[in-house]
């Protein structure tokens, strides 16, 4: 499947908040625990969700970053709480900090922060002053 008709295998992308981290590997773990203790295979888990099994197994393995729905989804293929699967308030943002931003990268993204100097309005725009 991955690289039919010339597409590219996608790159799964790495949590580097280590909160969602900590949360979509305890979501890994409990998810392959539910899973296996009603005894059904990822295949079957798939089949019931109408995905792939490898969708279940990207979850399984944490190279998944997994949607509410999809925890809404699973839980009830499962007849689970969501809660069961993932635990909300079992941890605290202050526990899990943030690391610092790479050297060179914005922390923006681009976004929120205006770097264009301000416009001249106006024929006595020199004397006015930029902000005028």
């Amino acid at each position: 499947y991955a690289y039919r008709m010339g597409q590219a295998k996608k790159k799964h992308k790495t949590i580097k908040d280590p909160l969602g981290r900590r949360l979509v590997d305890e979501f890994a773990q409990n998810l392959r625990a539910a899973r296996t203790s009603q005894h059904l295979t990822q295949d079957r888990l798939g089949y019931m969700l109408n995905t792939r099994y490898s969708r279940i197994s990207d979850f399984e393995r944490s190279k998944a970053d997994p949607r509410l729905s999809h925890i809404a989804e699973l839980a009830r293929a499962l007849d689970i709480s969501p809660g069961e699967l993932v635990d909300l308030c079992a941890f605290h943002p202050r526990d899990y900090p943030l690391p610092p931003p790479e050297r060179g990268k914005s922390v923006t993204k681009g976004r929120g922060y205006c770097h264009m100097k301000p416009r001249m309005a106006g024929e006595n725009a020199a004397a006015e002053g930029p902000w005028s």
